[in-house]
């Protein structure tokens, strides 16, 4: 999400917020034009000696934007400005200076479609780790009469020194869970696949052109990233058509030539 505003100097400026802090409100469901937008955010302030958070809410309209101070759920207006000033005369756009890139046409960011998998991913590679650790805890222990009180002395005999004491006709003994690697192997393998495939990327080190590269199987290789790429190229050309509109604008409003016209 980017804002244009112009500064003191009369300068067009461009401005980047985090789209987590803006919330669109869209008058038609392509979400092609604003009807408002909210901003949320919180500044660090140092006062009477310490820092302290304070949170702030702007609100885009066509008439201008509206300033709050946010306590408690409970919003305090500090003041409504227009957008442009014009020999000390308030102005606005005929739109919200407010431009959306997106990344293609369900506003959908790449972490969305592959945080669940990977998280997937990570469990499944920690839980090997663990599977794989030679730790008592991990072990289910047959204890044939041991020389001690309590299970708590045995555990901490065992963890302590790597040995335990029993009677003379006394044993310790395991039962372990064979860890099959080849298992792990394969559901990792079905994960990196996945998330390469909901990314829209492509895999490096699979061998998928073999022995023949030619030009078929190159662009098969690179046919999801291709997709992904013409997406991303359509949705910032329309952003950027909203962004020369604003621009054409301010070069005629301050005399520097029309080009509203110009393709």
């Amino acid at each position: 999400m980017v804002i244009l505003y112009v500064d003191e100097t009369g300068n067009l400026r461009f401005k980047r917020l985090n789209s987590v802090e803006v919330i669109p409100v869209w008058l038609d469901n392509e979400h092609e034009e604003l009807d408002y937008a909210i901003r949320v955010y919180s500044r660090e302030l140092y006062r009477n000696g310490t820092y302290n958070n304070e949170n702030y809410v702007e609100i885009y309209r066509k008439t201008g934007v509206e300033y709050y101070k946010m306590n408690n759920a409970k919003l305090t207006a500090i003041e409504k400005k227009a957008y442009l000033s014009v020999d000390d005369k308030p102005y606005n756009w005929q739109k919200i200076p407010l431009i959306c890139f997106k990344a293609d046409e369900l506003e959908q960011s790449l972490l969305k479609r592959v945080k669940s998998l990977q998280d997937a991913l990570n469990t499944l590679i920690s839980d090997f780790m663990n599977n794989m650790q030679e730790d008592s805890r991990n072990t289910i222990l047959i204890i044939k009469n041991y020389d001690g009180e309590n299970l708590g002395e045995f555990r901490k005999n065992l963890s302590t020194f790597g040995a335990v004491k029993v009677r003379e006709d006394g044993d310790v003994s395991s039962l372990q869970v064979e860890v099959n690697a080849g298992n792990y192997e394969s559901i990792v393998k079905l994960l990196k696949k996945t998330i390469i495939e909901n990314g829209g990327g492509f895999d490096s080190k699979a061998d998928t052109l073999g022995n023949n590269p030619n030009q078929l199987n190159i662009r098969s290789m690179y046919s999801d990233i291709d997709l992904e790429a013409n997406d991303f190229e359509t949705e910032f050309q329309a952003s950027f058509e909203e962004m020369i509109w604003f621009v054409a604008n301010h070069l005629k409003n301050t005399g520097q030539g029309d080009f509203l016209k110009e393709k």
